[in-house]
């Protein structure tokens, strides 16, 4: 599977998370304006924690994915937001895009995406106590 296909997969896994009200990131109370931006804008994009399980990247290979991501935009499959500044913060995907990640995901085999279970993908909101 390419970059630009794992890029597709993985933002259409996230956005259904975001639709169905799960968060696909460590939130709190204070965040809930972020919430909202993610519903219009799409989920946050981060490649070491897309593709790395949390854990950095290599650069080299971070690379390959951001401009796998920036060729997504150049051919209309996604549309990028940046949030108060230069870098891409947001994916969201394009109709097409969608058509194509839905179709890709029906035949993926669950080994080519990072294996991340619904537990870890999901954390609950901070509480102070």
């Amino acid at each position: 599977m390419t970059e630009h296909q794992k890029i597709l997969v993985e933002c259409l896994r996230r956005t259904r998370l975001l639709e169905a009200g799960l968060v696909t990131e460590h939130r709190s109370f204070w965040f809930q304006p972020d919430l909202e931006y993610e519903a219009e804008h799409g989920p946050i994009w981060h490649a070491g924690k897309w593709f790395g399980g949390g854990e950095r990247l290599a650069e080299a290979q971070r690379q390959r994915f951001v401009r796998s991501l920036h060729q997504l935009a150049a051919s209309g499959r996604v549309v990028l937001a940046r949030k108060g500044g230069t870098h891409v913060t947001n994916v969201r995907l394009t109709a097409s895009g969608r058509v194509e990640a839905e179709r890709l995901s029906a035949g993926v085999k669950v080994s080519e995406i990072v294996t991340v279970s619904a537990e870890s993908a999901i954390e609950a909101p901070c509480r102070r106590t």
